[in-house]
Formats: structure tokens, C-alpha cells, sequence
């Protein structure tokens, strides 16, 4: 799981997020859901992401031995 902390700007300031995801953020396209989210359920008007932090890194997995 990855965790990252987003931080966002709003009609009337600023908030941030924690989100969790089972893929990276590999673009600004990735952000779609959490835009989405402070819309509908945050009470944020217009919301803009500021910028996104990963905070903990997914468990490593294990390898089999070659």
C-alpha cells in the first residue's frame, strides 16, 4: 500500500489529504479520484493540488532466490 500525504488549495484555503493507493502516483492523471473526492465529499469548492508526498513506501516483496 502506498501512503501519501496530498496538500491542496482551495476557494477558501488551504487543506491537506492522507490517501492510500495499491499503485504509485506515476502522474497529475493519477490525481483524478482525489480531486474528485474533495469535490463531492469534502465540502471544497474548486480544489487544486498543490503538490503529494509518499510517506511509506510498500512492504518489500520477496524474491526467489536464482
Amino acid at each position: 500500500m502506498y501512503r501519501y500525504l496530498i496538500a491542496y488549495a482551495h476557494s477558501t484555503g488551504y487543506g491537506t489529504l492522507e490517501i492510500a493507493r495499491t499503485i504509485p502516483i506515476t502522474s497529475t492523471a493519477d490525481l483524478t479520484d482525489t480531486l474528485n473526492h474533495l469535490r463531492s465529499h469534502s465540502g471544497v469548492t474548486n480544489p487544486f493540488i498543490l503538490g503529494f508526498s509518499l510517506f511509506a513506501d510498500p512492504a518489500p516483496t520477496s524474491r526467489a532466490a536464482s
